[in-house]
Parts: structure tokens; C-alpha cells; sequence
């Protein structure tokens, strides 16, 4: 139960000091297999939050990807990146040339955050200039049947790992988490419930493939409850002043077209 995230006690936690809890979750479904099935090929990617660069180093040698990476520790620095940005989230963004980039990777990132609803808002307005981007985020469920039979029997205790990691300083459910991404300026292109990790926790064997089987079965039956985590396929609304350099653009373009039609000889 320890393992899974849902009871701790320090005395009883024998993992490493040190040693990242962060892992590669391209094994099973998980956000991370969700967001490489939805990256094109040959994209330009910036992987905000990237730990130790898993997902972007899969996107390079499989799908011979473009991907940098930002985070607060210097670690994730994976080779295979095109660039690293060690960078705070909680001081926004750092200053890009967001225009280039074609997808954009939030995998469990927004509920670390001291604001993340600040956060979306800056990430809005950053990426808001740049009509074909989409970004892939995800986050944990609150909402999933495990905390909620927790909360009945009296216990809500935080631990190292799941969804009730001691560094999260934010939880969402489907319906809070969809409302801060709309609030924050993004329309929602499509929606999916994550099972469990249970692969982590019991081994990657016939047993966890069949929970994770079962889970996916009630996710269909009722999102909200079922599923352990959440993933969004986001894109962001324009800001106005790109509607404002588009209508401007626009404008004098048909000003030219005008303007040379004129001085065409007369028949």
C-alpha cells in the first residue's frame, strides 16, 4: 500500500536518499505514452518540466524530433536534447522564441506549482501568438475512488509519490481542472482518463496488465471516479494582439492587391 502511494510512514520508507522518484512511464498507458502517440513526426517540441527527459528522448530517436527541455534541476539535462533551460516555473516562463515550437509537453507538472492558474494564464498569452500549436498537460485526479474511500475511513496523509505527493501544492478534479484551463484562455480538444501505474508498484507482469485492463474498463464506465490521473489535449485561444497584427496584416494585403490592380493598363 506503501508502494502504491496510498498509506505512508517515514519509518517505514526504505527507498534511496537522492535518487529521483520520477520514472519513465512509456511501458504502460500513461501520460507519457499518450503525449508521444500525439506528437507528429519531425515536430518542434518544448518539454516544460522535463525531468529526466524521458519523453523527449524518445521523441527524438523514434520520431526524429526537435525537443528542449526546461526545469529546475540540473539533471534533466539529457543529451538527447536540442536545448535545456534550467529554469523556476514558479518565476513563469523563461524568455523563448515560443513561436517555433509545434507541441508543447506539461505531463504532471501544473499541480507542483505555488499558482498554477497564474501559470496557465502566462503560458496563454506566450503561446497565444501561434495558431498551430497544441499543448499536451496532465495532472492528477483527486476525484479517483482510492482518496475518496481514504477521506471516508479518516485518512489523507501525504506521502512521496501518487496522487497525494507531498509536493503537490494543488489538486484537481476533472471539472476543476478543465474550468482553470478554460478560465486560462485554452479550448479542450480532447480529454482522456489514465489508469493507474499499478506496473510501479506490483511489477511489470500478467497481474498489473489486467488491473490496468480492469481500470481502463471503468474509466469508459465513469471518468471522473476511475481515472488516476488526467490528460488534456489543449490548444490556446489567440490573444488580441495577434488577432489585432493578423487584421492588420490582412488589411494591407488587400490594400497592395487594391493598390496594384489599379495600375494595371486599362483594356
Amino acid at each position: 500500500m506503501q508502494r502504491l502511494g496510498l498509506f505512508y510512514d517515514p519509518k517505514f520508507d526504505c527507498s534511496p536518499r537522492g535518487i529521483s522518484r520520477y520514472r519513465s512511464k512509456l511501458e504502460f498507458m500513461s501520460p507519457h505514452t499518450l503525449a508521444f502517440d500525439r506528437v507528429p513526426e519531425g515536430s518542434r517540441v518544448l518539454d516544460i518540466g522535463c525531468a529526466g527527459g524521458d519523453v523527449g528522448k524518445e521523441l527524438v530517436q523514434r520520431k526524429l524530433c526537435i525537443v528542449d527541455g526546461i526545469d529546475s534541476g540540473a539533471a534533466a539535462a539529457e543529451p538527447t536534447l536540442h536545448e535545456f533551460y534550467l529554469h523556476d516555473l514558479n518565476d513563469g516562463l523563461p524568455r523563448l522564441d515560443f513561436a517555433k515550437y509545434d507541441r508543447v509537453l506539461m505531463l504532471d507538472v501544473i499541480e507542483h506549482l505555488a499558482r498554477p492558474e497564474e501559470f496557465l494564464e502566462h503560458l496563454r498569452e506566450a503561446f497565444g501568438t501561434n495558431p498551430s500549436i497544441e499543448v499536451l498537460i496532465s495532472t492528477a485526479n483527486i476525484g479517483f475512488f482510492m482518496p475518496r474511500l481514504m477521506l471516508l475511513i479518516g485518512q489523507f496523509n501525504y506521502g512521496p509519490i501518487g496522487i497525494l505527493d507531498r509536493t503537490h501544492t494543488r489538486l484537481f478534479t476533472f471539472a476543476s481542472f478543465e474550468r482553470a484551463i478554460r478560465q486560462s484562455g485554452f479550448d479542450i480538444l480532447e480529454r482522456v482518463g489514465v489508469p493507474g501505474p499499478f506496473p510501479f508498484a506490483l511489477g511489470d507482469n500478467w497481474f498489473s496488465r489486467l488491473l490496468l485492463g480492469i481500470n481502463r474498463a471503468l474509466i469508459s464506465v465513469s471518468r471522473g471516479l476511475f481515472s488516476y490521473q488526467i490528460f488534456l489535449r489543449i490548444k490556446p485561444r489567440p490573444t488580441v494582439d495577434f488577432l489585432l497584427r493578423t487584421a492588420r496584416e490582412h488589411s494591407k494585403r488587400r490594400l497592395d492587391a487594391a493598390l496594384e490592380s489599379n495600375r494595371e493598363p486599362q483594356a
